[in-house]
C-alpha cells in the first residue's frame, strides 16, 4: 500500500462530516478540471449517512455533469429497502442537482437473471469507460468491501464486473465492480466505524495484502477516515 493518509475521529458523527466535505472537494476540483466527473459510492449505514450529509453541502451547487456509479448492489428487486442505490436516492441523490441520466445502478432482479444483467451492466460499463474521480468505500469487519469477500468465489463478467451468487452476508446474490475497476480511480476514500472493524483495520494498514481492502488503492490518493473505536488497535488514540 503506497503510503495511505489516515485520520482518526472522535466519533462517528464526526467522521461521517469530514467524509461529506472530502467528497464535495474532490467533486468541486474535478469539475472546474473536467467536462464531466464520475464516482462511485458505498452503501451502508456509515455510506448512508455520508450521503446525507452531503445532501445539505449541495443544496446549492450545479451538479449537472456528475455522473454517480455503485461499487456494487443486491440483486434485489429495485424497490426492495436493500438496494444501496434507493438508499442513495432517498438520502442524496434525489434532493440533488444530478440529471437522472448521469446515474448508473446496478441491475435489480426485475430486470432479468443475475449473469444476463451483468453481462449488459458490464458491456455498458466498457462502453461508457468512466474514469472514476473517486471511489468511496467502506469495509466489512471481514476486510472485504464492496462484494469482495475474503473467501469469496465471485464471477468475473469481463474486466469491470463480478457476480457474487452466495454472499456470506444476506441477500446472497450481488453484483460488484472488481477490483480492476475500483482501482481506476484517481482517489479512493475509506470510510471505517465501530470496533467490530478494530482487527481488519490493523490487517490492512500492517501492510498485508490478505484481505480485499488491502487491495484497492487510488492512483493518486487513498484516505482512511475512521473513527477511534475502529482505529483503537492501530493508534494510540
Amino acid at each position: 500500500m503506497n503510503n495511505p493518509e489516515i485520520r482518526v475521529f472522535e466519533d462517528q458523527a464526526t467522521l461521517v462530516r469530514a467524509a461529506a466535505e472530502k467528497v464535495l472537494a474532490v467533486v468541486l476540483a474535478s469539475l472546474a478540471k473536467e467536462p464531466e466527473v464520475h464516482i462511485a459510492l458505498t452503501g451502508g449505514r456509515v455510506g448512508t449517512m455520508t450521503l446525507e450529509a452531503l445532501s445539505e453541502l449541495t443544496v446549492n451547487i450545479d451538479l449537472a455533469r456528475l455522473h454517480i456509479w455503485w461499487i456494487d448492489d443486491r440483486f434485489v428487486s429495485a424497490t426492495s429497502n436493500d438496494r444501496n442505490e434507493l438508499q442513495a436516492r432517498k438520502a442524496w441523490l434525489d434532493q440533488s442537482s444530478v440529471p437522472s441520466e448521469n446515474i448508473h445502478p446496478f441491475p435489480s432482479s426485475d430486470d432479468g437473471t443475475i449473469e444476463s444483467t451483468a453481462r449488459v451492466f458490464a458491456q455498458a460499463f466498457q462502453a461508457r469507460n468512466p474514469q472514476f474521480a473517486l471511489v468511496l468505500l467502506g469495509m466489512g469487519e471481514d476486510g472485504h468491501v464492496a462484494s469482495l469477500f475474503p473467501e469469496g468465489k465471485a464471477i468475473a463478467e469481463g474486466e469491470w464486473v463480478v457476480i457474487e451468487g452466495n454472499s456470506p452476508k444476506p441477500p446472497a446474490e450481488r453484483l460488484s465492480l472488481s477490483l480492476n475497476a475500483l482501482n481506476r480511480a484517481s482517489d479512493v476514500v475509506f470510510l471505517v466505524s465501530g470496533i467490530e472493524k478494530a482487527e481488519a483495520i490493523r490487517d490492512v494498514l500492517s501492510g498485508s495484502r490478505r484481505l480485499p481492502a488491502a487491495r484497492v488503492q487510488g492512483k493518486n490518493s487513498t484516505t482512511w477516515l475512521l473513527d477511534q473505536e475502529a482505529a483503537s488497535l492501530t493508534t494510540s488514540s
